[in-house]
């Protein structure tokens, strides 16, 4: 796993000039954040937020992380991959939580994780294609719960700019047609032999044919999913009633897909400052106030460095033996 790492760094060692300037949009955006809010004003709705509420959200990784791990062992079983634990495959997701929000790269944690079980598997890329999948069913049972929540706020009128949530609807739409009917595509075996022709492709598109002819376990990924992103939604509404704002579940959902889908581009570190911001905008967008849109989304980024700083323990207290090699 050292040796890992050590590519990882090195990799941004060779590009500081993208690093420096990944730094510089989340000093950037974080400073332009904070500068629009009254600090003051800030303190005193944080200090009005009752601890059960923030007990409330820590309590939430259990849970979410929970579910996570049951997503992707189901995409580890029809791989060979199925000799490992499930509890081992939780404390595996939580090292990984580390390793996303300490590391320079969004992906650290899924590079750790797919390492950690590519051991078991027949081809290195079924580990990969696990996690990459599991991300993926993710977004999109995301994109779906954005696509309702946007269509109930244009019923109700709570949107500012409504042209534009329009145009979100259309992209939404689109993005959820194409990811269907390019499931629906794989059936055919035609495709399947195109794809492969790709030859450094062709080891993601095995994993992924792999996956696809014991889909026997999608009903229960795709639940799951949804399940994940609703507890994480209601998460975000429960928030903004500790703030003594009436946030609804679907302006809720509106702002989670849209720091969702901000936070895939890479152009800060893990996300910081472009979720942050895109965060704050969407919920200004449901006529949300923003000093309380800025104190939940940097509650909800003090929970994840917090929670990964303790995820982080797992992986200190792990034998050295076993950190340096793929479980196997």
């Amino acid at each position: 796993m050292r040796s890992i790492l050590c590519q990882i760094y090195q990799l941004f060692a060779n590009l500081n000039k993208k690093l420096l300037i990944k730094v510089t949009v989340c000093i950037l955006l974080m400073g332009y954040i904070l500068y629009f809010a009254n600090l003051r004003e800030l303190t005193t709705t944080f200090q009005n937020v009752k601890p059960f509420y923030i007990l409330l959200l820590y309590s939430t990784t259990i849970p979410l992380t929970l579910i996570s791990t049951l997503k992707w062992m189901l995409l580890l079983k029809p791989q060979g991959i199925n000799e490992t634990r499930f509890i081992r495959l939780w404390a595996l997701y939580h090292v990984g939580m580390f390793f996303s929000n300490f590391l320079p790269t969004a992906i650290g944690g899924d590079v750790y994780r797919a390492y950690r079980t590519m051991g078991k598997a027949e081809r290195r890329m079924h580990a990969f294609s696990a996690v990459i999948l599991e991300r993926l069913i993710g977004i999109f049972a995301l994109l779906v719960l954005g696509f309702v929540s946007t269509i109930i706020l244009l019923q109700r009128d709570l949107l500012v700019h409504r042209q534009l949530a329009v145009y979100a609807l259309v992209i939404l739409t689109v993005g959820v047609l194409f990811a269907v009917i390019a499931w629906i595509s794989f059936s055919h075996d035609k495709i399947w032999a195109r794809l492969k022709r790709a030859r450094r492709l062709e080891p993601l598109i095995d994993s992924i044919r792999v996956i696809y002819d014991n889909r026997r376990h999608f009903p229960s990924l795709i639940a799951s999913s949804f399940l994940y992103q609703a507890i994480a939604i209601y998460t975000i509404s429960v928030l903004f009633a500790a703030t003594q704002i009436p946030g609804t579940l679907f302006q809720s959902g509106f702002t989670a897909v849209a720091s969702g889908i901000a936070g895939i581009l890479p152009i800060s570190i893990n996300g910081i400052g472009v979720v942050e911001g895109s965060f704050v905008v969407a919920a200004m967008e449901t006529n949300l106030p923003y000093a309380e849109a800025v104190l939940v989304t940097l509650l909800i980024r003090a929970f994840m460095l917090f929670a990964s700083i303790l995820f982080g323990l797992l992986y200190a207290a792990e034998p050295t033996e076993q950190r340096g090699m793929a479980d196997g």
